[in-house]
């Protein structure tokens, strides 16, 4: 997974990414990020 650079970026979307809440969020972070 190279989405590294979008956690260090959000850190806080990595905790939520951890509890699995948040998860559409990273997705769309990283379509938008691509």
């Amino acid at each position: 997974m190279a989405s590294n650079s979008v956690f260090e970026s959000f850190p806080s979307y990595q905790q939520c990414f951890m509890r699995g809440k948040c998860y559409s969020v990273l997705l769309n972070i990283r379509l938008s990020h691509v």
